[in-house]
């Protein structure tokens, strides 16, 4: 349903810019990315899909590691919001796989983050997105749905407070309430993809959406994945 309220809109815009430059990239942040993604790129667009979700995954085994983000490379692949993290590579595309380290010292950790239970995570040997816990604990997650306001409430009411807060000219700093949001990290993603887009920095690799072309041989090359680009 919200495919079919988004892409209209956003291939309207995708044209508009395409008039006033044809050779403008079109970086899609609006979900779902996948579906959005594969209308721009089927209408012609250079565009790729962008998602959060590697990136904080990247920062969070940053962190566990000791090393800056940069030097932590992803093997992310899936759909949008249907993705694993197979590898977790040190200096580069080719560097030392770190992932079963990751996972036998800090898997407590990462399974309590994506609040799916332990056993799970050191049985899959990957690491899900936390979109995947309505997949792998559907009837728990159910269970708390019913017990609670829907997203949707929950949004709009940090909204509300969120726009009390910036009417106060003295605010000066994020709100902390921004967080609880969603969508971290996706300033420094958006900037850092549009510098290597734009061949002036930013990382040379980088967790798109983008056609598959072959490169996950069970499905069609027009498929829109969501795997790390150069």
């Amino acid at each position: 349903a919200k495919a079919l309220r988004t892409v209209p809109v956003v291939l309207d815009i995708a044209e508009r810019v395409r008039r006033t430059n044809p050779d403008a990239w079109i970086i899609d942040f609006t979900n779902p990315v996948g579906i959005v993604t594969r209308a721009l790129l089927q209408a012609g667009h250079r565009t790729v899909g962008l998602c959060n979700v590697a990136i904080g995954f990247q920062r969070k085994f940053a962190g566990m590691l000791g090393v800056a983000p940069v030097d932590v490379h992803l093997d992310h692949v899936g759909l949008n919001h249907l993705s694993w993290e197979t590898g977790v590579r040190l200096g580069g595309p080719e560097g030392e796989n770190v992932l079963p380290k990751l996972l036998a010292e800090h898997g407590d950790t990462i399974a309590d983050d994506l609040r799916l239970p332990r056993t799970l995570v050191d049985r899959l040997g990957v690491v899900p997105s936390y979109y995947l816990r309505y997949f792998y604990a559907h009837d728990e997650v159910v269970r708390e749905l019913r017990t609670k306001p829907s997203r949707a409430a929950e949004v709009a009411a940090m909204e509300r407070e969120l726009l009390k807060m910036y009417g106060d000219p003295a605010l000066d700093e994020k709100p902390e309430l921004l967080a609880k949001r969603g969508g971290a990290y996706y300033s420094e993603a958006a900037v850092d993809l549009a510098a290597a887009l734009l061949g002036g920095g930013g990382s040379p690799y980088q967790v798109v959406n983008t056609y598959n072309k072959g490169t996950l041989p069970f499905l069609p090359d027009d498929a829109v994945i969501e795997v790390q680009a150069a």
